[in-house]
């Protein structure tokens, strides 16, 4: 064989060679590209996540009420999100807010942003997903205004033969995700379904308020069905029932010993007015002792699940305060 011949068969053979090696280059140089692609869009999808909740807790913001029983707004999310809150109790305590989006590029969700810690708010939520965030706040006075209570809501919560103050409200409100219902079976598809006096429901709401009450419902139990998982929350008055409505027991408790902590703090202040008062004859004595109970009541309740008992030296400081020429609250 010619050498002209060998030299034509190995050129021959080394093309398929290079051929591959070609597109092995290609296809590892597009995997890097890719992998480098999806990196740099998780972590742009992290910051947006991270931004996001950022925003939210500034929009928070707003819907504190005032002078308003009650306040109300919608929030447009920008694309299909995934909000967790969680809530840490340390003194005055915090609650940790993370968000999560939705997309069509890459995995469809990825880990959370980074956490937003919230010191001066009490929001009351489940593990939610949606586009529309709903919002409400109520004022949480025990006897005075301690806090305001926010609930953030994406679900759809179907209220069934709701006693009268809870069906006014929710009619005053007009949120499109609470609406009440005469019977379970005229609920949406998909609603978490409240129930009053009864089990047939998501949550069902146990009034215990008998006697010298404004309403059955003035206080009583919450309880919240997930699955077999049973879960039993004590309120007093309509904000925290509705906070026990809108949210898990871990988290509902923990703003409650928040609350109770406050509680405790704004009753000192309350009780040195008091002293300084009495000290200028306006006679608040009395009103300043009872102010001092109230305050020990409400550390005791850090060790409870029972805030029905703080009612009652609630109660007693407010009766006090009403007969005083000089208003301490």
């Amino acid at each position: 064989m010619s050498n002209h011949r060998k030299g034509a068969k190995m050129k021959k053979a080394q093309i398929p060679f290079q051929f591959i090696f070609a597109v092995l280059v290609g296809g590892v140089i597009l995997f890097l590209a890719l992998f480098a692609t999806s990196k740099y869009v998780n972590l742009q999808r992290y910051q947006y996540d991270t931004e996001l909740a950022a925003k939210l807790s500034v929009l928070l913001n707003p819907v504190e009420s005032s002078i308003a029983e009650a306040t109300a707004t919608r929030i447009d999310m920008p694309v299909l999100t995934r909000m967790q809150l969680s809530c840490v109790y340390s003194g005055i305590g915090r609650e940790d807010l993370k968000i999560a989006t939705f997309s069509t590029f890459g995995e469809e969700w990825q880990e959370y942003g980074a956490t937003q810690n919230i010191y001066n708010k009490y929001i009351f939520s489940k593990f939610q997903e949606g586009k529309k965030l709903y919002i409400f706040s109520k004022p949480f006075g025990m006897p005075f205004k301690v806090a305001d209570l926010i609930y953030a809501v994406m679900q759809e919560y179907c209220f069934i033969s709701p006693p009268e103050p809870v069906a006014s409200e929710l009619s005053q409100m007009n949120m499109s995700n609470l609406y009440s219902v005469y019977k379970k079976s005229d609920c949406k598809k998909g609603s978490k379904t409240v129930c009053f006096q009864n089990s047939a429901c998501d949550v069902n709401v146990f009034g215990q308020c008998y006697g010298s009450c404004n309403d059955l419902y003035d206080y009583g139990i919450v309880e919240n069905r997930e699955g077999s998982k049973v879960e039993l929350m004590y309120y007093t008055g309509m904000p925290l029932m509705y906070a026990a409505i809108f949210s898990d027991a871990g988290l509902y408790k923990c703003n409650v010993q928040r609350l109770m902590y406050r509680l405790n703090l704004v009753s000192k202040l309350y009780a040195e007015k008091a002293k300084l008062l009495d000290a200028r004859g306006c006679g608040t004595g009395k009103l300043k002792d009872k102010l001092n109970t109230l305050s020990v009541q409400a550390l005791y309740l850090l060790k409870s699940d029972n805030i029905q008992q703080i009612q009652g030296f609630a109660n007693q400081a407010d009766i006090a305060n009403s007969g005083m020429v000089c208003k301490v609250f």
